[in-house]
């Protein structure tokens, strides 16, 4: 069901009618959310209630169980404020990550004066979405100790690891553990953070560390060649 504008302001779903604030309002009144994309989903659910009687059903379930769960949703809620905000973290690193972006896009030939600032709010960026996926799968691993008695579906789907590749099976968040054990070892994040710059550990990126080595074997050259016409020139300070 979409309510349109005039709906929502006379049901005051949004904001009241007297000062057009949140007081009073509905959105008020349910929000108890924890994350700033769960904010933003739950004005997107009022602004568009559902019709279909079982989805109904199984979010109301789903509420019954987190309610019969108070020490794992007391622990849950506590993790939850450690989040960033995710939803729009991964868009930035996506945007910024694309390869599809033209040449002549305004960000290729942007001029960055304060570039070292720039590099350390991206590096920082992208570790904080690390860090919040990490916290994502601790939250996951409380909540799918206790599914079993979970009557929601949905809830379980939240909650429960997907175990195939294909999706099939009850649980449908990704297990990221492999991938976030993988970013650990990849460089150093505190160096990364104070310098704005990711120098990847050796191993991890092929291309990167044939590239060191193409320099190295470079620079060894240059340096017999060096070594050669300073005997030849019988000069030990050239350079």
């Amino acid at each position: 069901m979409v309510l349109d504008g005039v709906t929502l302001a006379n049901l005051e779903i949004l904001q009241n009618g007297s000062t057009g604030g949140l007081e009073g309002s509905l959105l008020e009144r349910l929000d108890t959310c924890r994350t700033p994309f769960g904010k933003r989903l739950l004005k997107q659910w009022l602004c568009a209630p559902l019709c279909n009687p079982s989805s109904i059903l199984d979010r109301q379930d789903a509420v019954e169980d987190l309610m019969a769960i108070p020490a794992q949703v007391s622990e849950v809620t506590e993790l939850f404020k450690k989040l960033p905000d995710l939803e729009r973290l991964l868009s930035k690193i996506h945007s910024m990550g694309t390869p599809l972006k033209a040449q002549d896009h305004p960000d290729s030939r942007a001029v960055m004066y304060e570039e070292v600032v720039y590099s350390k709010r991206k590096i920082a960026d992208f570790l904080a979405a690390l860090e919040g996926f990490r916290a994502m799968q601790e939250i996951v691993s409380v909540l799918s100790a206790v599914t079993e008695g979970f009557r929601s579906k949905l809830l379980r789907q939240v909650v429960v690891l997907k175990t195939t590749e294909d999706g099939e099976g009850e649980g449908l968040f990704p297990d990221l553990s492999p991938e976030l054990k993988r970013w650990d070892t990849a460089f150093d994040h505190q160096k990364a953070r104070n310098t704005g710059v990711i120098t990847p550990k050796a191993g991890f990126d092929p291309e990167f560390d044939q590239a060191l080595a193409e320099i190295k074997d470079c620079e060894r050259h240059l340096q017999e060649y060096l070594d050669r016409q300073k005997k030849r020139l019988g000069c030990r300070t050239l350079s």
